[in-house]
């Protein structure tokens, strides 16, 4: 059930930390009692109690499960209220067992009890007794403890457990794939609704994941549709190149897997749209990560969903607005960023399966420079301001969706798309989306067939304060900020809407 053996961890250190999910709590106990015959017991602040093992009746996926048989002691239901009365409890405790503490290290960590756990460890090696804290709400071991006590996590099933867990559900293994990324429980809940509501196996297992998932913070697109962003040439080539990476011709000459990109722009630039391209184009699912969702429950519950997408993969996985993460508030935010960004930096460094990580921020000076130096990410893209014949290219792309002429470039003339062109300069991707939605809104209103005219556009432009107007000086100061360290997304632009002199950022000069 774990990589690591349980045994020789406790015969070791004599205290050990297990983490796993509440629904996995019934399977880790029954084990945990099968694998010892030493008295075991368990203590949680629901019940204020330590009690045997062979007494405790646990709810779980809507059956009662009775665990295995204990050793019955003086111990059995005495009354305990407190995490110290319990430590003091089993210091005093002259008989070799095992206790079981459900939750307890949050409460060490709010109580200041971690001076006397460490004198308990020291006396559970003179009588063989062993403490085992079985975490379940993503807590870590607190930094003064975590000598002494190592972390054992319950490991997400690969192929190979499914194909174990298959045989036991009577099943075919295929049918069990889409649960890759749940937990073994998590698994065979889904099978169980399958059959309690006679639907396909398969498809409630994905539909069932997609739910796990979004409760976690996770949104899953398992099949992301193809989308067109308007420009982006040198993206767009590194997409491709991507998509060589992935190969199987690049997997048998050992070439490394990519490790992923980061994005930086400000707002609206079509950054957001390039994690859905990508995906698309590898065929890989996608997921974004809620970045508040982390930053609120810290760094073991990032290394928890980290490990979900990992059995997941081949996955593009996203974080969008990604300074977040850093943006410390007090001594307290910024403790818990340097261990959720330690936890980021390992994985970066360490991944070898195949998730590709897109990140996205407005600020590339919130990030660390750890996260910015070679090893990290393979690439750092600035996505600015859309240049002159890509700002074309994204009118026809929303134009076409409500008037056919934007397809094949009858709807304006070259004179009224210089026009346009220039009136809408340092305007983003998502500003020339809202221009064509409401001239066509406008349009709709009135009664008109949709057939946009250049006035139409232009009156559209005027009713729009673009973000570059609204906010020039941190914008430029984004831009700046990026030359230095990003590649452009576009190459030159060359066309006849172009300025008649400009550098790779589409800037006049």
């Amino acid at each position: 059930m774990f990589s690591q053996s349980i045994k020789t961890l406790l015969n070791s250190y004599s205290t050990i930390c297990l983490q796993c999910p509440l629904i996995e709590r019934t399977n880790i106990l029954d084990y945990l009692v099968q694998q010892f015959n030493l008295p075991l017991f368990s203590w949680n602040l629901a019940t204020q109690r330590i009690r045997p093992l062979n007494e405790i009746i646990v709810e779980n996926n809507c059956k009662s499960v009775s665990l295995s048989t204990a050793i019955n002691s003086d111990l059995a239901e005495l009354e305990l209220n407190t995490l110290k009365s319990v430590f003091l409890t089993w210091q005093q405790r002259q008989e070799t067992g095992i206790l079981i503490i459900e939750n307890g290290l949050s409460l060490i960590q709010d109580s200041g009890l971690d001076i006397l756990l460490t004198e308990v460890i020291k006396g559970c090696k003179e009588f063989d007794k062993f403490l085992i804290f079985l975490e379940m709400n993503e807590q870590a071991v607190p930094d003064s403890l975590v000598s002494v006590i190592p972390t054992v996590s319950l490991p997400i099933p690969t192929v190979p457990d499914l194909e174990e867990l298959a045989q036991k559900l009577n099943l075919s293994t295929d049918l069990l794939l889409p649960g890759l990324g749940l937990y073994g429980e998590e698994i065979s809940q889904g099978v169980r609704l399958a059959q309690a509501s006679n639907t396909a196996i398969d498809d409630t297992l994905l539909n069932y994941k997609i739910e796990r998932f979004q409760a976690l913070g996770l949104a899953l697109n398992p099949t992301p549709k193809a989308i067109d962003v308007g420009g982006m040439d040198l993206l767009k080539k590194a997409v491709h190149q991507l998509q060589l990476d992935y190969s199987s011709k690049a997997r048998n000459l050992a070439i490394p897997l990519p490790k992923g990109w980061l994005l930086a722009g400000p707002p609206g630039t079509g950054k957001s749209f390039v994690a859905k391209l990508i995906a698309n184009r590898l065929q890989f699912a996608l997921v974004t990560v809620g970045v508040d969702q982390v930053k609120a429950h810290g760094a073991v519950y990032l290394s928890n969903l980290l490990s979900r997408m990992e059995a997941a993969a081949p996955i593009v996985c996203y974080f969008d607005e990604f300074d977040k993460f850093f943006e410390a508030e007090g001594q307290g935010e910024a403790a818990k960023t340097r261990e959720v960004l330690g936890v980021l930096l390992t994985w970066l460094q360490e991944k070898r399966s195949p998730v590709f990580v897109l990140a996205t921020l407005n600020r590339l000076d919130a990030l660390p420079p750890e996260l910015t130096r070679a090893g990290r990410f393979d690439k750092i893209f600035y996505v600015g301001f859309p240049k002159a014949i890509e700002r074309k290219a994204i009118f026809e792309l929303h134009g076409r969706r409500f008037d056919s002429r934007f397809k094949d470039d009858t709807a304006l003339t070259m004179e009224q798309w210089q026009i346009l062109i220039d009136q809408t300069n340092f305007y983003t991707g998502a500003e020339i989306q809202a221009i064509v939605e409401n001239a066509v809104r406008q349009r709709f209103y009135h009664g008109l067939e949709i057939q946009l005219s250049l006035d139409d556009l232009l009156a559209a432009v005027d009713k729009i304060t673009p973000l570059f107007t609204r906010d020039t000086e941190r914008v430029l100061a984004m831009a700046n900020r990026a030359k230095g360290i990003c590649e452009p997304v576009s190459s030159q632009d060359n066309s006849v809407f172009a300025p008649a002199s400009v550098n790779l950022w589409g800037e006049a000069v």
